[in-house]
């Protein structure tokens, strides 16, 4: 009774613990559903988080489930693309004429990862018997990592219990009477898995290998035939549940390859011990390109200390080689060095350095292109370490008054060394306004059925992230709308639909229920159907919006000014993006150089070319003399061809420097396709001073030659 009435009470204190850590980290006014501020006021994915729901909440039914029309339309996408977790969204989608129009349940779903995390982590400590204060301790540390404060950047993938779920699964002893039920409990574990995030299902189908082969192994528990059919079990059922969402097709329209993926999103050597900024104690050490931030895997000072002072106890007393002589643990140590292999991908990078590049076969290349973000495999290795050296710590046979107080203070060099991620959000709250005279807009947006921009699929049209206004507006209403942004898209469609329209505005062929919007950069392309007075156009929030001339919308057709400025615009010849199609010179692929900052502004894919315009500057070097190349690489061939120089004076403003000039930083080109050969291309910027060094940077464009 004594022991049951101290775990309760541990439970207690474990809520009320891991409580305060989700205040320090977000604050507890996440977790109301009709909060949706702290969302979609951060201009990045949590915005695409939400809207993924709240377009799919309002649409009808489809098969497959997970099925989004109005989001990206036509092309559309599904609601496991945009990270919304489907566990969550397709059975709250039953109930969603009783939900809220603002209702959200990311702040719920982090705060029950951060539960459940604790819960496993305390799991696990039960099987080594770790005594109540040692337990809390440990959980503070595990739970309260930098890491998973960090990975609240993507809500779905804050399910770190599912990682220590199949760890616990994998070191509870198993005998007859068990055995059959971890081996299913793991199978529970991998269909869940695989209705939150695709990466997540990865690294716990490897404990779905693993475990059945350790009790029939070593355990002789299972027989051959159930060894092979639980892992065959949990992979069909993984496949059947992606095919229901959505998420797995058959068609071949949504591919799920980025050629050139692979590599860049790299686990850094240095992740362990690199805070990037977020700490009091250590300095952020270099990455080799801004795509590592996916590496971040600070331990902590308190952490890795235990984790030092764990290992000199192992080697002192002799012990380490009983636990690598553990067999039954040689699975679980070869699943997390493949893994780790794989986090770090061919480029195997230590701060901003290439140390050098390991050939790996092409299959190999095919799935790191699928699971881009390769570092986020390295997350077992980061638990593992976590958990063996903390028990390791408070399992030595030493005086507990001396145990006790050192632990307690490498807790709070703990706390104290990584508070600056604890505490580096401010998430505003309540109701979300959009940047925009909603007033107007709420004028206008109920006339129409659809919102058309143009160009179609581009998510900073005018400004950055601006898509998450616009789609903003457009769920409000209950319309589709042709943006958005999707893990994986369906380039075909896509390609198809940007066909479409460009060629129906040319043959002045549009469509009552749609409101077009552009912006002054491509109103060109509305030429022909203002000239023939098909469509009227107003401005509002320097958009352009253009619908049938036959609609009488307010006050708005009173309006001539902006309409009499677009006339103005288009009586002029239309501007040459580049006098003429250079040539395009295959090329072995530039060396990066982490100075090298550069951004494509427009990538325009037509018909037959694409216009491509951007900057690229080396920090602290005058961008005078230097020459701009863009490159267009995947894992078979890299192309270059040269670029028309552009001025940039917002460069030089953007970075405040008076020292340096970045004028010249800027570009513009135009490529035939036809001059390519066919694949799907990651886009790239070489710069080469007037000092004749060249140096490339990988941007996250991409463009596909047919």
């Amino acid at each position: 009774m004594k022991s049951i009435s101290q775990k309760t009470f541990l439970y207690v204190l474990t809520f009320i613990v891991v409580t305060v850590l989700f205040h320090l980290c977000y604050g507890l006014d996440v977790l109301v559903p009709t909060n949706i501020n702290w969302l979609m006021s951060a201009r990045h994915d949590w915005g695409q988080h939400y809207l993924g729901w709240a377009f799919y909440k309002n649409e009808p039914w489809h098969f497959p489930l997970g099925t989004i029309s109005n989001f990206i339309y036509p092309a559309g996408c599904n609601v496991g693309f945009t990270d919304s977790i489907p566990l969550i969204a397709i059975p709250l989608k039953i109930v969603a004429p009783l939900l809220s129009d603002d209702f959200q349940y990311l702040g719920l779903w982090m705060y029950a990862c951060y539960l459940l995390t604790a819960y496993y982590c305390l799991k696990i400590f039960e099987l080594y018997n770790i005594k109540f204060i040692y337990q809390l301790i440990g959980l503070i540390l595990i739970v309260g990592n930098p890491m998973l404060v960090f990975r609240g950047l993507h809500p779905s993938l804050c399910a770190h219990w599912l990682l220590l779920a199949p760890i616990y699964l994998y070191l509870t002893p198993a005998n007859k009477d068990n055995v059959k039920s971890l081996n299913k409990k793991q199978i529970i574990l991998l269909a869940l898995s695989a209705l939150i995030h695709p990466y997540l299902a990865v690294i716990v189908f490897c404990f779905n290998i693993i475990l059945p082969f350790k009790h029939y192994f070593y355990y002789k528990l299972l027989t051959l035939k159930q060894m092979l059919l639980y892992p065959f079990i949990a992979l069909l059922s993984t496949g059947a549940l992606w095919f229901i969402v959505g998420v797995l097709t058959f068609k071949g329209d949504t591919r799920l390859e980025v050629s050139g993926g692979y590599g860049l999103y790299s686990f850094n050597l240095n992740s362990f011990y690199n805070p990037s900024g977020f700490s009091f104690l250590l300095p952020a050490r270099p990455l080799i390109n801004d795509f590592q931030y996916e590496s971040y895997m600070y331990l902590g000072v308190g952490l890795m200390a235990i984790i030092v002072l764990g290992f000199i106890w192992l080697i002192v007393s002799r012990k380490m080689s009983g636990i690598i002589k553990n067999k039954t643990l040689i699975p679980l140590y070869i699943v997390t060095f493949l893994l780790t292999l794989f986090a770090i991908s061919q480029n195997v990078t230590y701060d901003d350095i290439l140390l050098f590049e390991v050939p790996v076969p092409k299959f190999i290349i095919k799935i790191g292109n699928i699971f881009r973000a390769s570092a986020r495999f390295a997350w077992v290795l980061y638990y593992l370490l976590c958990l063996f050296f903390v028990i390791v710590i408070v399992k030595v046979n030493f005086n507990k008054w001396v145990k006790l107080p050192v632990l307690l203070v490498l807790l709070a060099v703990q706390l104290y060394d990584i508070w600056p991620i604890y505490t580096f959000r401010n998430l505003p709250y309540g109701a979300y306004h959009p940047p925009l005279n909603e007033e107007k807009w709420n004028e206008i947006l109920p006339h129409f059925d659809r919102i058309i921009t143009y160009p179609p699929f581009e998510n900073n049209l005018l400004t950055s992230m601006d898509y998450q206004d616009l789609c903003f507006l457009a769920v409000k209403h209950d319309m589709a709308i042709s943006t958005g942004y999707s893990a994986r898209v369906n380039r075909v469609a896509e390609r198809v639909y940007d066909d479409y329209i460009t060629t129906a505005l040319q043959n002045n062929v549009t469509k009552s229920n749609e409101l077009y919007i552009t912006t002054p950069e491509y109103i060109e392309a509305f030429n022909v159907p203002i000239s023939n007075k098909t469509l009227q156009l107003i401005e509002l929030d320097n958009y352009y919006l253009l619908y049938n001339s036959n609609k009488k919308i307010g006050d708005f057709n009173k309006s001539t000014a902006a309409t009499i400025a677009i006339k103005e615009k288009l009586d002029q010849p239309l501007k040459k993006v580049t006098s003429e199609i250079k040539p395009v010179v295959k090329i072995t692929l530039p060396k990066t150089n982490p100075l090298q900052k550069g951004y494509i502004d427009d990538n325009i894919d037509a018909v037959d070319y694409i216009l491509i315009s951007g900057w690229t500057i080396l920090r602290k070097e005058n961008s005078d003399g230097q020459k701009i190349k863009v490159f267009f690489y995947n894992d078979k061939d890299c192309y270059a061809i040269e670029t028309d120089p552009v001025v940039r004076e917002d460069v030089t403003a953007a970075y405040k420097d008076d020292r340096v000039n970045y004028n010249n930083s800027g570009f513009n080109t135009k490529i035939n396709k036809s001059l390519l050969p066919s694949g799907e291309y990651t886009i790239g910027i070489i710069v080469t001073t007037k000092n004749n060094k060249t140096y490339g940077l990988i941007t996250k464009n991409t463009v596909t030659i047919q």
